[in-house]
């Protein structure tokens, strides 16, 4: 008996789907990604350094974490806190602009993934926006 023989190959299009796939049931918890107008962001650090934006809109339905290009796969992993922290949020109730106001208290998001705890709320015009402006050398944040 052949390996082939114990175990049968499988359709292409059955192998290579991923078994993490998003799916309009998986997102139902969470915010919006977009928002058709201005946002208020913070800026998230970890010793220092910036990792990334926390950002909401003021309708209260969409929120979300832009990494800095050059925090790199730092500010990437953080991300996964901020947004488990922003589903958490939207799960209790919270909108958008009550979301990140909780998650910048202190301690309320792994320090791991940094702390915008003291960061001023900013304005800009769009997620875009935000999103060139992680893509600057640090010094613009």
């Amino acid at each position: 008996m052949s390996i082939r023989d114990k175990y049968p190959l499988e359709p292409a299009e059955e192998r290579f789907v991923s078994p993490l796939r998003v799916t309009p049931e998986s997102r139902a918890g969470a915010f919006s990604k977009t928002a058709t107008g201005p946002v208020s962001y913070r800026v998230v650090v970890r010793d220092g350094v910036p990792l990334g934006y926390v950002w909401h809109d003021e309708s209260g339905g969409a929120a979300g974490w832009v990494p800095r290009k050059d925090a790199g796969d730092v500010g990437l992993n953080a991300g996964v806190s901020w947004a488990r922290g922003l589903r958490e949020q939207k799960a209790a109730g919270a909108d958008s602009v009550q979301a990140v106001e909780r998650l910048s208290e202190p301690g309320a998001i792994t320090s791991s993934a940094g702390s915008s705890a003291g960061s001023e709320v900013r304005g800009i015009e769009s997620v875009a926006e935000l999103r060139a402006l992680a893509a600057r050398p640090s010094a613009s944040t």
